[in-house]
């Protein structure tokens, strides 16, 4: 009898190894969640940097066609997976979760009929302005630490090859920006390209405190030179020559993205993206001219409570253009900007109940992008908190 309750009592742990209780649904999303966030990772390693990750520190995204095409497939992976997981038995919270989730994978796989990569850059975007940035970011204390420094330097060349054949099939099928956004590029590019290497955005690690012996400086500096000399400064003319010879000569005329192929389409995605709303472009259209309508009068008030005599236009070319409102010297600049800071501190606890830990400092916009850039933007901590959120001016 007891040999029997036994064997009952092995068949049936048996039975419960091979057919485990479902998952439960809000596990399976956080899992997914885990899995997203780890394909961002590793196809995004220079975010993967930025957010203090430092196992792909040695690599740069792949932006080719074939790579495009997977993030795509990657994306409907994705999407399926999240479709199976059991809607209903989330808590209040996942469901919020999921729908967001949902909307970012389905917005993201509507553009894929766009092919906006083949319009990689821009006077405030591509790689072009992008890729100087990561010595803000990637760690070069250590001797093994600049071995993949380098290596991430040298896969520059290959992302600017992938650029340009996809500009190349951008100027085939209309898709491309308008002539004065690229004409602001050059500039940039010379900005980075015509600097002496010791003096390169790519050398000025080494200027910082680091671990390395005084020996594997030298090799440091030796190697860093050559890279920049040699593969960085010839990749960046090898792209300037191609926006500025067959780029720009290509480039629309008009600055509407209605003058683009599915313009129309195009534009209503983008309306989508920006406002999560089903607006039309005359709704949007009637809504700026409302604001700028209520924006002027307001302007109005401002310049008579002080007397000003005169249009409102001439009131606009006279903050313009009076030295008075403008800062003769940088470093008052920047004490003005602190000072700025200094007072919104003090009032952010009575706005706000709950403040972000990550500080935040000021910075000084870098000087290649400067004459091109925003006024001023953000760039905010990484999750790790290794280093402030900087504002940028």
């Amino acid at each position: 009898m007891k040999n029997i309750l036994l064997i009952i009592l092995i068949f049936s742990l048996m039975s419960f190894t091979n057919n485990p209780l479902p998952a439960d649904a809000n596990e399976l999303l956080a899992q997914l969640f885990k899995n997203y966030e780890e394909y961002n990772r590793r196809t995004y390693p220079e975010g993967a940097t930025y957010e203090g990750d430092h196992r792909y520190d040695d690599m740069l995204s792949d932006n080719s066609k074939e790579a495009v095409k997977a993030s795509y497939d990657s994306a409907r992976a994705f999407l399926n997976s999240l479709l199976s997981i059991d809607y209903v038995s989330l808590s209040y919270d996942n469901k919020l979760n999921y729908d967001l989730f949902k909307s970012t994978l389905e917005q993201n796989l509507e553009d894929e009929r766009f092919n906006w990569q083949y319009m990689p850059m821009g006077q405030q975007w591509g790689l072009h302005i992008s890729f100087p940035q990561i010595v803000f970011v990637q760690p070069t204390s250590t001797f093994e630490e600049y071995q993949k420094y380098f290596k991430r330097l040298r896969a520059f060349d290959k992302r600017v090859d992938n650029d340009i054949e996809n500009m190349k099939l951008g100027i085939a099928g209309g898709i491309v920006p308008p002539v004065f956004i690229m004409e602001q590029t050059l500039p940039q590019m010379e900005n980075i390209m015509n600097v002496e290497v010791e003096k390169s955005t790519f050398y000025e690690p080494l200027s910082k405190e680091n671990n390395l012996t005084p020996e594997e400086k030298i090799i440091v500096s030796a190697e860093l030179k050559d890279i920049i000399q040699n593969s960085i400064y010839p990749a960046y003319k090898k792209l300037y020559d191609f926006v500025k010879n067959d780029y720009i000569p290509n480039c629309r005329k008009d600055a509407g993205v209605w003058s683009m192929p599915d313009g129309k389409e195009r534009y209503e995605k983008s309306i989508k993206d920006f406002t999560t709303l089903n607006f039309t472009a005359d709704e949007v259209h009637n809504t700026g001219l409302k604001e700028v309508d209520r924006i002027q009068k307001m302007m109005e008030a401002v310049k008579d409570s002080i007397g000003f005599q005169g249009t409102l236009d001439e009131f606009n070319n006279y903050i313009k253009t009076d030295p008075k409102f403008y800062y003769t010297d940088k470093e008052d600049l920047m004490n003005g900007f602190r000072e700025i800071l200094v007072r919104v501190d003090s009032t952010l606890p009575q706005l706000f109940g709950k403040l972000p830990d990550a500080k935040y400092d000021l910075k000084e916009m870098e000087e290649f992008r400067a004459a091109s850039a925003p006024a001023a933007y953000y760039y905010s901590a990484p999750e790790d908190r290794s280093r402030p959120g900087y504002f940028l001016c």
